[in-house]
């Protein structure tokens, strides 16, 4: 699995890419998940399968946690990315992407964030 490395000063916007681009025409994303190594809870879900409004259905399992409620996830933005404001040293770590395709295997990327 390949290693972003991102380095941002605090209070200031990590950007967080992954990848949603499909190998085949017909395949589709079915699900992305963000997760923070050493926290259980995914930070964020982007579920395709599941629209509301002709949108995926976005949810933040972790909702307590600040960080989660600094989080958006850019689908419009190529590559897509995690976008987290106002980072502070605690936001540091391993952050990985999973996206469950339709056809394709999952694919995993992790991203190193480094706040200084």
């Amino acid at each position: 699995v390949e290693m972003v490395s991102v380095r941002v000063v605090a209070g200031n916007t990590a950007t967080l890419p992954c990848s949603l681009d499909t190998r085949e025409p017909e395949d589709s994303v079915q699900i992305v998940l963000w997760i923070k190594e050493g926290v259980h809870t995914p930070l964020y879900s982007y579920d395709y399968r599941e629209l509301l409004g002709g949108k995926p259905k976005q949810t933040k399992p972790d909702t307590n946690s600040t960080l989660a409620q600094r989080t958006t996830f850019r689908t419009d933005a190529q590559p897509a990315a995690l976008v987290v404001e106002r980072v502070r040293s605690s936001d540091s770590g391993v952050y990985r992407c999973r996206v469950d395709f339709l056809m394709s295997p999952t694919r995993n990327s992790r991203v190193n964030l480094t706040v200084v």
